[in-house]
C-alpha cells in the first residue's frame, strides 16, 4: 500500500484496521510538521506491524527535483509556487522501482495528474488499484479518470463521494482481475 499524501496516518488507520496480513505500507507525506505526527504514529504501533511500515518525507510528482509547498502542518499543505519551503519531489516509478504496489491512495491536494504523469510504469501494471482524489479541481473529475484509463490495462473505474457536495470525491480504477462482483460487462 502506498499513501500518497499519508498526512499523519489518518488512511493507514483504517487500513490497518482491515488488511492485517499485508506485506508493506510505504507512508508518503512532505509537510514537515504532518510527517512528525505521521511518524510519531508509526512509532507507537506494535513492533511486528512497524516492521512493514515506511515513511518517506517526499512528494510525488512527474519528475525528481525540488518544488515549492506550502507547508502548514494541517490537511491542505500543497506544493505551491507560493511556497515558503522547498521539498523533495520524486516519482511513484522511482519511490516503488523496487516493488510492485497492489494499492496506491492519492490525496496531494491537486497535484495528483502530476502524480500520475511521474507513474506510467506502475499504471501500466495490471494488479494496481488506485484511489485518486479528483475534487480538488474541478477538471480532474474527467482527467484524471481519463489519463489513467488511456495508461492502464483492463480498468474498471468508480467514483464514490464521502462528503457533501463533491468534497471527498475519489476515483477508484480497479483491475478488472480483482473485482469482487462478477457482473457482465456492457455491450456498449
Amino acid at each position: 500500500f502506498v499513501d500518497c499524501g499519508a498526512y499523519d496516518g489518518d488512511t493507514i488507520r483504517p487500513f490497518l484496521r482491515r488488511c492485517t496480513g499485508f506485506d508493506r505500507v510505504l507512508a508518503l507525506e512532505p509537510d514537515p510538521a504532518n510527517f512528525a505526527r505521521l511518524t510519531g504514529f508509526i512509532g507507537g504501533l506494535p513492533a511486528d506491524v512497524r516492521k512493514r511500515m515506511s515513511a518517506l518525507m517526499v512528494c510525488v510528482g512527474e519528475k525528481r527535483g525540488k518544488v515549492s509547498f506550502a507547508a502548514g502542518g494541517g490537511e491542505t499543505s500543497m506544493v505551491s509556487a507560493q511556497g515558503e519551503a522547498e521539498v523533495e519531489c520524486e516519482t511513484l516509478d522511482e519511490i516503488c522501482s523496487a516493488h510492485s504496489p497492489t494499492y496506491v491512495k492519492m490525496d496531494i491536494e491537486g497535484a495528483e495528474l502530476d502524480a500520475l504523469r511521474g507513474a506510467g510504469r506502475l499504471l501500466g501494471q495490471s494488479e494496481t488499484m488506485w484511489a485518486v482524489c479528483v475534487y480538488h479541481k474541478p477538471e480532474h473529475l474527467w482527467q484524471i479518470p481519463l489519463f489513467i484509463h488511456e495508461r492502464s490495462q483492463g480498468h474498471r473505474f468508480f467514483l464514490r463521494k464521502y462528503a457533501g457536495e463533491v468534497w471527498e470525491t475519489v476515483c477508484y480504477a480497479v483491475p478488472k482481475s480483482r473485482l469482487t462482483n462478477t457482473e457482465p460487462e456492457s455491450s456498449c
